[in-house]
């Protein structure tokens, strides 16, 4: 199941009325958060016995390495290296076993990766990080356990901070029902389900048939393809992000923001700042900064940015083509500090159109199968693997040569003209409106809300849990 499931959104409105009934008891402190852990276990159940145990006995240990870290300073170095090079081993042996089984030859033995495990590892690193250097104070075994196993957030994050969330989860003033929130959350969550269902899953079919097909795309179906998909995977996340953070608070819980309009950046700095930003401040305050990025010179700040951006495009996946989209963010981040560091600038709209233009490039190692499936996607978008035109044009002598071909339509891709006209309009609703957090800030309760609700109702009926699942749970 997963937030877009009309079934899930059901139970999660049952369990909300039971929730707020359990806090009003005698001893709601207890049983509310009781609750909230075993329902988030319950949403992650389905995802098999196997991963839901791997999930458990991790945020288990690291319940106890808290407590521990908390109530023996004098140890919390040893405990801290012990408690976190324990969790990135078993990140890096869920990702990794099976590519190194497979170099050594050992065949017949399947690792199944615990959905969200990334995130998970990440949110639970920066909760040792600031209990075992004294940020934040260690809370109990229960608000500890639910705030790593919280299931909006549990399988694409927002990466939310122990100091943040956990508080009001510990907190009564999230266990009593608010109208207010009701209505943001069911606001939020109806932008967030719109993005997916409707926009993301609609460009899906394009950009999956074009990168199963790489050999056979010319100049305008690769340039539809890719499109497809960097938009695809931006309202993928970006609606996945709104219903998790709109759930949460539905419980009084804010989550920190994780998108801010990012295909409006004009510099590779501003598109960290506003894509996936909770990933970005993690690799910040935990990666770059110990690193000692941008306070020991130039070189020392580009080599940092390079190390973590090689950490970003290996976190995300196993395969080469992670690792050179990591690997191009970090050179680019690195070559644009040199620039600032020289004092240049460029227009507006020429920094716009070039980081777009490299984002969107990069997005097709992201999304490539392979290194060879991805660099004969670049030569298609280069024109290197010829034009099609339409076939009414064919007497045009002018137009003949080897690198044109007259089609009926785009070759490789099976898609109708009114998903392919979509993406244009797609692209100037990136660029000219506002964010899902510029609307709430503005959002009011009242018959918006009624009207979002209804509509989030007639989606969840409408498309009844089906098409893709959310992109960013395979990581």
């Amino acid at each position: 199941m997963t937030l877009k499931s009309p079934v899930l959104l059901l139970y999660v409105l049952l369990f909300a009325g039971a929730y707020f009934w359990l806090a009003r008891r005698r001893n709601g402190a207890v049983l509310a958060p009781a609750a909230m852990l075993l329902f988030s276990l319950g949403v992650y159940a389905p995802w098999g016995i196997g991963s839901l145990c791997v999930v458990l006995a991790q945020a288990g240990a690291n319940c106890f390495f808290v407590q521990r870290l908390g109530a023996c300073p004098g140890r919390r170095k040893t405990l801290l290296a012990l408690a976190v090079g324990a969790n990135i081993l078993l990140l890096c042996w869920s990702k990794y076993a099976q590519v190194a089984l497979e170099l050594a030859g050992i065949t017949g033995w399947r690792f199944a990766v615990p959905p969200g495990l990334s995130f998970l590892t990440f949110v639970q690193v920066a909760m040792l990080v600031d209990v075992g250097l004294g940020r934040q104070a260690a809370l109990g075994w229960i608000e500890t356990l639910q705030f790593q196993l919280f299931f909006p957030a549990m399988l694409s994050g927002p990466i939310a901070r122990y100091g943040a969330v956990a508080p009001q989860l510990a907190g009564h003033q999230g266990r009593r029902f608010s109208w207010e929130n009701a209505s943001a959350a069911l606001y939020l969550f109806s932008l967030g389900l719109f993005k997916k269902v409707v926009l993301a899953d609609t460009l899906a079919p394009v950009a999956n048939q074009g990168y199963a097909l790489t050999s056979g795309l010319d100049f305008f179906s690769a340039w539809a393809c890719t499109l497809a998909y960097t938009l695809q995977i931006y309202f993928d996340f970006s609606g996945y992000s709104d219903m998790a953070i709109g759930v949460a608070r539905l419980f009084g819980v804010i989550l920190p923001d994780n998108f801010l309009s990012p295909y409006k950046a004009r510099n590779i700095q501003d598109f960290w700042r506003r894509w996936h930003i909770t990933l970005g401040l993690f690799m910040r305050d935990y990666v770059y900064i110990p690193l000692g990025g941008g306070r020991r010179g130039l070189l020392r700040k580009c080599l940092a940015l390079s190390c973590v951006f090689f950490l970003v495009g290996a976190w995300h996946g196993v395969g080469w083509t992670f690792i050179v989209w990591g690997c191009l963010h970090g050179l680019v981040m690195a070559g644009h500090a040199c620039w600032r560091n020289r004092g240049l600038r460029m227009p507006g709209w020429l920094g716009w159109g070039l980081t777009f233009a490299f984002v969107h490039a990069a997005w097709v190692f992201f999304r490539a199968a392979d290194m060879p499936g991805a660099l004969r996607m670049l030569s298609a978008l280069a024109g290197g693997e010829g034009f099609s035109l339409p076939t009414g044009w064919a007497h045009v002598a002018a137009l003949q040569g080897p690198m044109v071909r007259f089609a009926g339509a785009l070759p490789g891709l099976n898609a109708p003209w009114t998903t392919l006209a979509l993406i244009p309009v797609l692209l100037a609703v990136c660029v000219g409106l506002r964010s899902s957090v510029e609307l709430l800030q503005s959002f009011r309760p009242g018959w918006t809300g009624a009207v979002a609700t209804a509509g989030a109702v007639a989606l969840g009926l409408l498309y009844s849990g089906g098409g893709p699942q959310f992109l960013y749970f395979q990581f």
